[in-house]
């Protein structure tokens, strides 16, 4: 029997009481092979004797959090790669990436409930060419949250019914009195009942999205047409018009 997800809001509203964080940051430098190994440098590379080194342009994606569960993934122009790390210090992850242009770094954080991205350069810029790649989803006024939740939800099997869902709560929560959080109920039980649902095929959603709609409550709750239309951004990711 499929199990109704419990309330997110629930989760939401605990978040400011973890003491545990998530911090993403990134530098810029080559990477070399030394007689220890693969080395990140920043600066000039000294090596003694004058030895030649050959270098790579690469970018330390550094990743902080006590969490065990953390996926580190780079949005490229055919699919998401998700990097291991190159190396570990206590609380602190090292990534390594190397591939030539500007790329959008996607950090999830399971165990804390918080996602984070970062740009990165590797390399510099082809002037003539464009920044990014066209997205399949269109730009939306919330940082993009509908490229987003097509990112997070690639080959996922039930986005279209997603879709739909938040698309028809958003327009009934645009046209009558139904509150927000029985609006949000309404999202959930109503996901939560679909044929076939696994909690766990879209826990990356669920976690950015949480995440997302968190960081912007006050400006969407007292706000009706906003949020619906944060719903309706959310039902376009999930390829609904």
């Amino acid at each position: 029997m499929t199990r109704t997800n419990l309330w997110p809001f629930l989760a939401l509203l605990a978040m400011p009481c973890l003491a545990q964080e998530l911090k993403l940051s990134s530098e810029s430098g080559v990477i070399a092979e030394t007689a220890g190994g693969i080395k990140f440098f920043t600066g000039t590379v000294f090596i003694p004797g004058d030895e030649e080194l050959d270098t790579t342009p690469a970018e330390l994606i550094v990743v902080e959090t006590p969490s065990s569960r953390v996926t580190v993934r780079v949005f490229t122009d055919e699919l998401p790669v998700t990097l291991s790390p190159a190396g570990q210090r206590d609380n602190i992850r090292y990534y390594i990436w190397t591939l030539p242009g500007t790329w959008l770094v996607d950090v999830v954080d399971f165990d804390i409930g918080d996602i984070q991205s970062l740009k990165v350069t590797v390399g510099e810029d082809e002037p003539d060419e464009p920044d990014e790649p066209d997205h399949p989803i269109p730009p939306d006024e919330f940082d993009n949250i509908g490229q987003r939740v097509h990112d997070w939800t690639l080959n996922a099997s039930l986005n279209t019914e997603h879709g739909e869902i938040h698309a028809d709560v958003a327009e009934t929560y645009r046209t009558s009195l139904m509150r927000w959080n029985d609006a949000q109920q309404e999202i959930n039980e109503r996901i939560g009942a679909l044929p076939g649902y696994d909690h766990a095929e879209y826990q990356e959603f669920t976690t950015g999205y949480d995440s997302d709609l968190a960081s912007r409550w006050d400006e969407l709750h007292n706000n009706r047409a906003k949020l619906a239309d944060y719903w309706t951004a959310v039902a376009k990711g999930f390829g609904v018009q």
